[in-house]
């Protein structure tokens, strides 16, 4: 949620996004997430947390990424000191703002008095909004610098907060005042024009061309973004020099992706100052039409019969067969044909289901077997080995069913969405897939193998029905044609619809749905039972069935034996009582078809026969009924737990915590361990374990090893033993059920440092894995027992119940500091008056409409969000 609200915002135009919410560990997908932000030139102020600990060691996310944008918030109280709960950070959070006792709005139109770094985050944020109202021409960067650049300096915030102070207004707008504003051309272009020239959907190619302003006086260039349907600027598409042409060109580089929420093309003019605006209505645009061509036929196209018996008329249902991959596809057109090429009238349409191909992405993919047909996929693994992955994807809805599986069990998984499968499950087992794509994981570890899965995937909009209305047919059938928007493929499925009427025998259209019967007959290759003929709703409508014929049949629908006559009385089912019956020789099915007076249909309705033996079944056929033993998604899902009331501003604080430094690579004297680039840090934290002997050395290696071990292609000396603590907490005594005797932990922190200049993917990877270290699942749960094993090696006595934790990951980078030349010594701009009341009351009056639009927007973001306070 947090990833596509911030991804909605840049979309949308935001300038400032106020975060008073946070906790949990650290994930990518959220960092790079706001570094996307950061490329927009979007402010992102964070709360620093309630817990009352230092940042520098215990991260707070999201307020501890060290992207440029990100402003961490610390609360003061109304003497500038840090309040009691405020989280610090000397290096990790970068300045305060009042937030104790904050006299605010509440639900349902209230006030009250409200404490937290919650009500700090949006002081800064309105700052911020504030300082860009008064210069609107300033980079996201430099508001940052002038708010840090320009605090209160307080003592008791040196070393707490990275500014040392708390928020100024007034300073920050002399620092604002001393930088002239840039004069950006006034004279915009005239128009723009673009015809997308690539076929594929999704990529753009082609040239934009400009029709140049008028007055070119103070313009240099011309510059093209893409727009989103906002009207805010997006990514940049080129630019051109201007030299006095009436049209300018701006060819697009080959083969251009579409970024998200893009609708169009935007031109502006600039100089050495600025540009004008990026946006609708203020610059010249154009709405970029997508010239794509369908790469995927239709699968199939079936027409049921003709419903209407007036010879020369036709009335039925055409089913069509979706293409396995939708991705070029925005609907099916069907045109009356003729069948010989001609593409006669549009009679009507089926909207795509947007159906995507199933791939597979992994190490594993070639070993496993698939097997597809229309709207059905089978993956399956056969005696799978060791340190298997794969990820299997496919679009709903539709239903999943595990037919077989056998693992190791916990330890070799197969995950749908969010449920877990290993072990020996009893199968069939199901689950319901909704519209979009699901994902199914295989991994296996790298010791005991077993026989492995096997499931199948079932569409259930994988056939689009399309009624076509009683008329005379403008061709001998009908054309399906895959179209992207109004681009149609070159080619199509030609389907013939034979005209019935009542002088012929039934049409298609009224074959029977179905035919039900069940054996009761003890005795091998012998049946008995009543057999159910289902007429269809289209042949109850008529007349013109008489009888039901019903036969034994085998399985290319060659009719075999005996058989039995229905009178059609228009009412649905009909039965026949079938004695016992020897079955005829490669009879496997029982086959119903219409009649009348003319002859069969060509219609039928088949179900394969069942052979009913004492103390046994026999299938004849190659369908037998699927019985489910649960439900994947339902029946393993945990009972929810009983919500506690939120209290969103100031939690209750935690057990009070007792820390000391048992052992440490750097000296005590240093307040935070050094923040170095490209690096990974956690800690692991061991219940009832001596601190003293997890600071030996050989325990310091122990724990060295353990890490290495869980986080492969590492080697020892990529992991660094950074601290030991002793802590010890009235939780930990509460649990040891000794009160008065202080239990306690050893916390032992490291740092993964692969390699120099380490990839941001490569640091991506080694946080993905250490975030499933510190998750209560069978990672943690493998780590924790090699942990224990080796520290039962050197010979420590843990308690019953000793546990291992790992902390949430933080990735390590050098935050931007920007500006600190920014002093707040610059000269008095006229806005100000010499009286301090007088700038006092500036920033109120404007403060207050801006920290509102600013509070509307961090309302809607994160209204679904869990408040750190």
């Amino acid at each position: 949620d947090a990833v596509r609200a911030i991804d909605y915002a840049v979309a949308h135009g935001a300038k400032i996004l106020s975060n008073s919410w946070g906790g949990g560990g650290s994930s990518a997908a959220l960092r790079v997430a706001i570094e996307r932000a950061a490329t927009a030139g979007i402010l992102f102020v964070a709360a620093a947390g309630n817990s009352g600990s230092n940042n520098d060691e215990t991260p707070n996310f999201p307020s501890n990424y060290p992207s440029d944008n990100v402003i961490a918030v610390a609360s003061t109280t109304h003497k500038g000191e840090l309040s009691s709960f405020s989280s610090f950070g000397a290096t990790t959070v970068d300045v305060a703002a009042p937030g104790s006792g904050i006299f605010s709005t509440i639900p349902d139109q209230g006030y009250k008095s409200l404490s937290g770094t919650s009500m700090a985050t949006p002081h800064v944020a309105g700052l911020a909004a504030l300082v860009w109202m008064y210069r609107p021409a300033l980079e996201m960067t430099q508001v940052k610098d002038i708010i840090l650049s320009s605090v209160e300096d307080i003592n008791c915030l040196h070393g707490k907060v990275a500014s040392g102070g708390r928020i100024s207004a007034r300073k920050a707008l002399k620092a604002a005042s001393a930088l002239e504003p840039p004069r950006a051309p006034v004279n915009a272009p005239r128009g723009l024009k673009f015809k997308d020239v690539n076929s594929k959907v999704g990529v753009l190619a082609g040239t934009v061309t400009i029709m140049a302003a008028e007055d070119e006086k103070d313009v240099e260039y011309y510059k093209v973004y893409f727009v989103s349907k906002a009207g805010f600027q997006l990514d940049a598409v080129g630019n051109v020099t201007a030299n006095g042409s009436k049209l300018l060109e701006v060819p697009l580089p080959s083969s251009m992706v579409v970024p998200k929420f893009a609708v169009g093309f935007v031109a502006v003019s600039g100089n050495a100052s600025g540009e004008m605006p990026a946006r609708l209505g203020v610059a010249p645009n154009v709405t970029v039409k997508d010239y794509g061509v369908p790469e995927q036929q239709a699968l199939g196209a079936e027409w049921r019969g003709d419903e209407d018996l007036r010879s020369g008329i036709v009335a039925g249902t055409l089913v069509v067969a979706r293409a396995a991959d939708e991705s070029s596809i925005t609907q099916y057109n069907i045109h009356w044909s003729d069948g010989l090429g001609s593409r006669g009238p549009l009679l009507g349409s089926v909207p795509a289901a947007g159906f995507l191909a199933p791939i597979c992405v992994g190490k594993t993919c070639p070993l496993i077997n698939s097997t597809s047909k229309i709207g059905w996929h089978e993956f399956s693994r056969v005696d799978y080995g060791d340190n298997e992955l794969a990820t299997i994807s496919f679009t709903g809805p539709g239903l999943l069913v595990v037919t077989r599986f056998d693992t190791e069990n916990y330890y070799d998984t197969l995950m749908v969405g969010t449920a877990e499968l290993s072990g020996q499950p009893r199968v069939p087992v199901n689950g319901k897939l909704g519209a979009g794509t699901t994902s199914v994981k295989w991994s296996s570890d790298d010791s005991i193998t077993a026989s492995g899965w096997t499931f199948e995937v079932t569409q259930s909009e994988a056939r689009a029905e399309f009624r076509v209305r009683s008329g005379r047919p403008l061709g001998r059938g009908v054309e399906v044609v895959p179209a992207y928007q109004g681009t149609e493929m070159a080619s199509g499925i030609f389907v013939e619809l034979a005209d019935y009427d009542s002088k012929m025998p039934p049409s298609p259209a009224f074959a029977p749905t179905a035919v039900r019967f069940t054996d009761t007959n003890g005795r091998r290759g012998v049946v008995a039972g009543v057999a159910t003929v289902v007429p269809s709703e289209a042949a109850l409508a008529h007349s013109d069935v008489t009888f039901y014929q019903l036969n034994f049949a085998t399985a290319d629908g060659a009719t075999v034996g005996s058989g039995w006559h229905l009178d059609s009385n228009g009412s649905s089912p009909l039965s026949v009582e079938i004695p016992a019956t020897g079955l005829p020789p490669k009879a496997t099915q029982l086959m119903a078809r219409a009649g009348n007076s003319h002859g069969l249909g060509e219609g039928q309705a088949v179900t394969d026969i069942m052979d009913f033996v004492e103390g046994q079944t026999h299938t004849m056929g190659t369908s037998p009924p699927l019985e489910t033993s649960g439900d994947l998604f339902a029946a393993r899902r945990p009972a929810p737990e009983e919500e506690e009331e939120a209290q969103p501003w100031l939690p209750a604080r935690g057990p009070k915590e007792q820390r000391r430094v048992v052992w440490t690579a750097t000296p005590t004297s240093q307040s935070s361990p050094i923040v170095t680039v490209g690096r990974v840090r956690s800690a692991i934290t061991v219940t009832g374990l001596d601190p003293e002997l997890a600071a030996t050395p050989e325990a310091r290696k122990a724990f060295q090893g353990a890490v290495v071990t869980a986080l492969p292609s590492l080697g020892e000396e990529d992991v660094k033993i950074a601290r030991v603590l002793a802590v010890s907490t009235s939780a930990v005594e509460a649990e040891a059920g000794a009160p008065g005797v202080k239990a306690q932990a050893a916390v032992v922190e490291f740092e993964v440092d692969p390699s120099q200049g380490a990839s941001t993917v490569v640091l991506d990877r080694i946080e993905a894995r250490i975030i499933l270290l510190s998750h209560q699942g069978r990672f943690a749960k493998r780590f924790e027992e090699a942990l224990l094993a080796r520290i039962a090696e050197l010979g420590a006595a843990l308690p019953a119940g000793a546990s291992v934790a790992v902390r949430a990951p933080q990735q390590l980078a050098a935050a931007g500091r920007h500006g600190r030349q920014l002093a707040a010594s610059a000269p008095e701009a006229a806005v100000f008056l010499s009286s301090e009341l007088r700038a006092a009351w500036i920033f109120r009056v404007a403060a207050s409409s801006a920290l509102l639009a600013v509070l509307l927007v961090a309302h809607k973001l994160t209204k679904h969000f869990a408040y750190s306070g």
